[in-house]
């Protein structure tokens, strides 16, 4: 899985952390500040879809960045 990372503004939040799951991601965290940061893990066969979801919804104002690669064991 790539490790991801996003930010938005609050308003975006609710729908994108929703989101996330939605298209087989999986929230690590998440950091509240003057905006929003989610960090997430997500197969890379899957954010190609979740990428043109999330523009979509926040209008190209919101994308996310790849912080490396993990392996992550799935229950």
């Amino acid at each position: 899985c790539k490790q991801l990372e996003l930010r938005c503004d609050y308003n975006h939040y609710g729908k994108i952390s929703g989101l996330i799951p939605e298209c087989n991601g999986m929230i690590d965290h998440t950091d509240f500040t003057d905006a929003v940061t989610v960090f997430f893990h997500m197969a890379e066969q899957d954010m190609e879809y979740f990428r043109k979801q999330l523009l979509d919804y926040t209008c190209g104002q919101v994308d996310f960045t790849i912080n490396g690669e993990n392996f992550y064991v799935v229950p």
